[in-house]
């Protein structure tokens, strides 16, 4: 049986933006290794998990599939860092959220700055979903 300090372990040693999809059948939930949890843009998962970052402040993400979990590894934990997290973990949700509050700054002062600021983001969310499949089944 896999553990999750394995899978950590791996995509530590791996390059940046590596996934390692894992049977649940094959691991232990990621609650029961320490794991709390946590949110993530949608891209079909169940739920999102998050282990305790390192001191570099950067931690293991799990996605909760059907069958599977998909993991990464985090440059920046959100907890400890969350505009920083945006900037480099999910870039494109950042850019259409700055371009949205400028958008809205444009066109309607402050309330429009908010606006568009949530608007931009929003379809940052959406434009990362719609680029993002599930995981297929792991192979064995």
């Amino acid at each position: 049986m896999r553990s999750w300090s394995q899978v950590e372990a791996e995509l530590r040693a791996s390059s940046p933006g590596t996934r390692i999809i894992v049977g649940k059948s094959e691991i232990e939930t990621p609650a029961q290794a320490g794991a709390t949890r946590s949110i993530g843009l949608p891209s079909g998962q169940l739920s999102d998990w998050r282990f305790p970052p390192s001191a570099g402040c950067r931690s293991v993400h799990v996605q909760e599939f059907p069958t599977t979990y998909l993991a990464h590894l985090d440059e920046v934990d959100p907890g400890c860092a969350p505009v920083q997290h945006l900037l480099v973990d999910a870039p494109i949700v950042a850019a259409l959220g700055v371009g949205g509050a400028v958008l809205g700054a444009i066109v309607g002062r402050v309330r429009g700055t908010f606006v568009g600021l949530a608007g931009g983001l929003v379809l940052g969310a959406l434009v990362h979903w719609a680029v993002t499949a599930p995981p297929p089944a792991p192979t064995r």
